[in-house]
């Protein structure tokens, strides 16, 4: 994603600057010519803003660009990485977003994006789930216990009731001082005007007196009741009345055209709250950052107080009938946010329905699950709900299994431990929260008369379900021996899934190459003849990771008698030896010439005689390294078409090699390709290409800059991919 401030924003500092400076030439001028020394006061006056709106422009950011890992800020002159994770605050406000990230870690300790609302709340909003931060900020306000205030800044709506009281007495006094000193004579028109001013006055007064006892100052969030302060009084509302509450979106006309407001509607049983977010926004230019505080005061209002909304379904479900009369029909209803199964029963020409207990939901916190026998005898539970719901003639009748909540004016508290169904009688026992197991409170019967031909007697309490000891877990010998089974069973088809297999054994972790570099060794000596591809797959991961304890074997497998093996191993010998065997320029149009390697394998022993083996790096260096961060599936292919520049990696995941005239196929998602940019002041240097087939261009250019692949498409003066479209 990328973002762009409106060009006004990031040509303001400038406009800031050169109006200062204009004023300071004044100055200078006046000074110069009329021999004054206030025009040299005015001078040096008018040039300390323009240093603070210089620096201002420095600062800037001209394009924000957002990574899977980090964002990248392209200010005047440099560009800025700044890691997700580095980043300790985030401010947005009217028309800035504030970055703080922690000194001792990054070059950036705050960065200020300036920009229009929209754009910046969107960005924020895109920055939210990136940064951790944020993650938990955003996590521990949509959990937050009751009570809790919701502040709001009611400044602006103040003032403007204040002015318009202001303007009432005004425009009450103006005719009454005016008749008082005689500036108003005995005529009709001046009557007519005491009589306009007044009036309005009069009409002004009580208004603005009653837009500030509307302005709304805080909310206060109870167990038990919902409590709106204003300004001079207090409204309560209480919680066992509230039935639904959702974000709401209007949409006004405005001079700018067409704004969505949004608020949180809160429905009463018998009344409604609309809750505004904690700013004005008189002309709609911040309400999607409204938005998104409304969604997390709703996810919070929703952990606190949760709603069980029942929607009767549109179509019936008519299920098979057994005879004449007794056909049942299954209706589902969704009470949110769970789903619930009712069954009902028609009993035909009598016209008669009834309806039988339907559904448990429970927690699996206690021995057992709660259950209960049906109409047909069926146990129904789920392991994870919270309610025990039945209809009862028409009456949905919820207890919740938990903790102290309120439906339906009904509050019930503790655990619903089980469920005894007796003839046409309901017993439930409730277990106490914080109270020993042993504890229950009987419930009132409930009494069942008209499904009693219906209910089968049983016991609503599952005995305890015996529990399997977990498996150990695996080591990391057992995930490259499982590993190693499954490219042996590929038998012929391990070629077309080597590089699968190699990247899954490379992203083992450094504690599985201990194993990796044995099954390599055992491969090369007892079957040295029968397994070449395994042992090949094998020698490419240690080769990719350069494992240290396998450089001694790199140099025993030069002499193996499977070509690409020398070849790999001649090359993670080369790179120690800072390339002064030339092992990469030993490709010729993407095919490896090995006879120029078998040639040059003498030189390489030598060299390991003579000392190379001191150019190895140390296992803890090769660990540390080896620890990071894996590298991104991208970046891997990228590797790829780098030590492979003749290959092709297609959008549909095939990889094959292709000629320099071969031009790329269309829709076929992303290709990525090998190639050469050339900079301002650098020559040709070899990059990754990112075609989009579907547009037919380059969609990104990546450059290896100190080990890391880098985005120069911004930066870059030419670029010559290996293939086009």
């Amino acid at each position: 994603m990328n973002y762009r401030p409106a060009p006004f924003f990031r040509i303001l500092p400038l406009l800031g600057a050169l109006a200062f400076l204009a004023f300071a030439v004044l100055g200078f001028l006046v000074a110069v010519v009329e021999k004054d020394a206030f025009g040299w006061w005015f001078c040096g006056g008018a040039l300390l803003p323009v240093g603070y709106f210089i620096f201002n422009a420095w600062q800037v950011a001209y394009t924000v660009t957002l990574h899977p890992e980090h964002l990248t800020v392209r200010r005047l002159g440099r560009e800025t990485i700044l890691p997700y994770t580095q980043i300790t605050t985030a401010t947005l406000r009217q028309n800035t977003l504030t970055l703080h990230a922690s000194s001792l870690t990054s070059h950036v300790s705050r960065l200020t994006l300036y920009g229009d609302p929209p754009g910046l709340t969107a960005l924020y909003a895109a920055l939210r789930p990136r940064i951790p931060i944020l993650q938990q900020a955003q996590q521990a306000a949509r959990t937050r216990a009751l009570p809790f205030v919701y502040r709001r800044n009611s400044t602006s709506e103040t003032v403007s009731a204040l002015a318009i009281m202001g303007l009432g007495v005004f425009m009450g006094f103006v005719p009454l001082m005016g008749w008082q000193t005689g500036s108003f004579e005995n005529a009709l028109d001046s009557w007519l005007m005491t009589l306009c001013l007044g009036g309005m006055g009069l009409l002004l007064l009580p208004l603005g007196f009653f837009m500030l006892g509307d302005v709304v100052r805080a909310i206060t969030f109870d167990v038990d009741r919902i409590t709106v302060q204003r300004l001079w009084r207090a409204l309560t509302y209480s919680t066992l009345d509230l039935q639904t509450f959702d974000v709401q979106a209007e949409t006004r006309r405005t001079r700018a055209g067409p704004r969505t407001f949004y608020t949180l509607h809160l429905k009463f049983d018998g009344t409604t709250l609309d809750i505004p977010p904690t700013f004005d926004d008189t002309f709609g230019t911040r309400q999607e950052q409204a938005r998104l505080e409304l969604e997390d005061l709703r996810a919070t209002l929703l952990h606190n107080y949760p709603m069980v909304l029942i929607e009767r379904p549109a179509t019936t479900t008519y299920a098979p009938q057994n005879e004449w009369g007794r056909g049942w029909i299954l209706r589902i209803f969704h009470i949110k946010p769970y789903h619930l199964t009712i069954q009902e029963e028609d009993y035909g020409e009598i016209h008669r329905s009834a309806a039988s207990i339907h559904y448990v939901f429970s927690r699996p916190v206690v021995e057992g699950l709660t259950r209960l026998q049906t109409v047909d005898g069926a146990l129904l539970y789920t392991p994870e709900g919270r309610y025990l719901i039945f209809h009862d003639m028409g009456q949905l009748i919820v207890f919740d299994l938990q903790e102290e909540r309120a439906f339906h004016r009904e509050t019930r508290d503790g655990y619903l431990r089980g469920v005894r169904l007796d003839g046409t009688t309901l017993h439930a026992q409730l277990l106490p929260l914080g109270k020993p197991a042993s504890t229950f409170i009987d419930l009132p019967s409930i009494p069942l008369d008209h499904v009693a031909d219906h209910l089968q007697p049983g016991t609503g309490i599952a005995p305890p379900t015996p529990r399997k000891a977990p498996p150990p877990p695996a080591t990391p010998a057992d995930r490259v021996n499982a590993l190693l089974d499954h490219a042996r069973s590929l038998g012929d088809r391990l070629p077309e899934e080597m590089e699968t297999l190699r990247d899954t054994l490379g992203d083992l972790g450094p504690d599985a190459f201990p194993a990796l570099h044995a099954a390599a060794r055992l491969y090369s000596t007892a079957r040295a003849t029968q397994d070449h591809t395994l042992l090949e797959l094998l020698v490419t991961v240690l080769v990719d990771s350069a494992y240290p304890p396998a450089f001694p074997d790199f140099v025993t497998w030069l002499d193996h008698p499977n070509d690409e093996i020398r070849y790999f191993c001649a090359s993670a010998l080369d790179q120690i030896a800072d390339k002064r065997f030339g092992i990469d320029r030993m490709i010729d149009r993407g095919w490896v010439q090995h006879d120029q390697i078998r040639t040059t394998i003498p030189a390489i022993k030598d060299w390991w005689a003579k000392g190379g083996q001191h150019r190895v790096p140390t296992l803890a260096t090769w660990h540390k390294h080896a620890s990071a961060p894996p590298i991104p599936d991208l970046h891997k292919w990228f590797n790829f078409v780098e030590l492979n520049p003749g290959w092709v990696k297609f959008g549909d995941g095939v990889v094959a090699q292709k000629e320099r005239r071969f031009t790329l196929p269309r829709n076929q998602g992303t290709h990525i390709v090998g190639g050469q940019v050339w900079f301002a002041d650098a020559g040709p240097v070899f990059a990754a290409f990112v075609m989009d087939s579907d547009l037919g261009w380059v969609r990104e250019v990546y450059v290896k800059e100190e080990g890391k692949w880098e985005d120069v498409s911004a930066r870059m003066a030419r670029a010559e991919p290996n293939f086009r479209f």
